[in-house]
């Protein structure tokens, strides 16, 4: 059965200009059966979750974590993808939440985008802040004072598929580059919700720029999944303050829940005890004497 959820790149021939479509379905209505959003966050994650895959597959390898955060009623928007372009992601609120303005539902917010290299190599971070009514135009604005690469993005989102197009322009001092740039993005902002969610790739790049040398690559294939583990759920209890720690290792067990899946992990007495050792271990073996 052929995979509805994909990304594929594209560029323009003899040009500096590249650019990624996503579509996501299946992996889209993973993320949103793990948690009951109301619509407008639900859409709003949905192209969250379509700029995360875009961004995520513009570096390549390692993992990309992008998040708004603001102090409206809409608190935190987060959206994980690494370079298999596996992706996760949750959304907080605390109100009724009104349209998809998203200044208007974040308040005072900045976008993050943390780039995870991988094992070995240091993680690195751009926040720029929202200023805008669109997830997009806060992308757009993040590349061009983070990256200096200029960008224009397309998101949109339906509850069922979500969707979403990146262009970018690779920085060339040729004059002619900045006409066609010009050209290529008031091609692109002829579309609709309704093309992008609806055509395939090929008939969409054909509606929006027949009259250009696009070359199309091979279709990838973009799935759900969340790397949470028994594991990595004592880890994050190790965070905790030892008092808390100790209270916690005097019970019997406890749940801790994934966030992102909303999965319950139950740790026992025994690997309680054991988490409280091996922090007494560890700050023991870091003491100065």
């Amino acid at each position: 059965m052929k995979n509805i959820d994909i990304l594929q790149t594209f560029l323009f021939e003899n040009t500096q200009i590249r650019g990624q479509l996503v579509k996501i379905s299946t992996s889209y209505q993973e993320v949103l059966s793990r948690h009951s959003y109301p619509e407008p966050v639900e859409l709003l994650l949905g192209e969250t979750l379509c700029a995360a895959t875009l961004l995520s597959n513009a570096i390549k390898q390692g993992s990309v974590i992008m998040q708004v955060e603001g102090d409206g009623p809409l608190s935190l928007l987060l959206a994980h993808c690494d370079h298999e372009r596996k992706i996760r992601g949750l959304a907080k609120w605390d109100d009724e939440i009104q349209g998809l303005d998203l200044q208007a539902n974040m308040g005072t917010a900045h976008l993050g985008i943390t780039v995870d290299p991988g094992v070995g190599k240091e993680r690195y971070q751009g926040v720029v802040t929202v200023k805008h009514a669109k997830l997009s135009q806060a992308i757009e604005e993040y590349f061009t004072q983070s990256e200096q690469i200029a960008t224009r993005a397309w998101f949109t989102a339906n509850g069922t598929h979500a969707a979403g197009l990146l262009l970018q322009r690779l920085p060339s001092s040729e004059s002619k580059d900045d006409q066609y740039w010009q050209h290529i993005t008031t091609l692109a902002s002829t579309i609709t919700s309704e093309e992008l969610l609806g055509l395939d790739n090929k008939t969409l790049l054909h509606r929006l720029f027949h009259e250009e040398d696009v070359r199309l690559f091979e279709e990838q294939d973009v799935t759900f999944y969340c790397s949470c583990s028994a594991e990595r759920m004592e880890q994050a209890l190790k965070m905790l303050d030892k008092e808390e720690l100790v209270d916690l290792a005097n019970r019997k067990e406890v749940d801790v829940t994934c966030e992102f899946c909303n999965k319950t992990y139950t740790l026992g007495q025994t690997e309680l005890t054991r988490i409280v050792a091996e922090i007494d271990s560890s700050a023991g073996s870091s003491s100065i004497h």
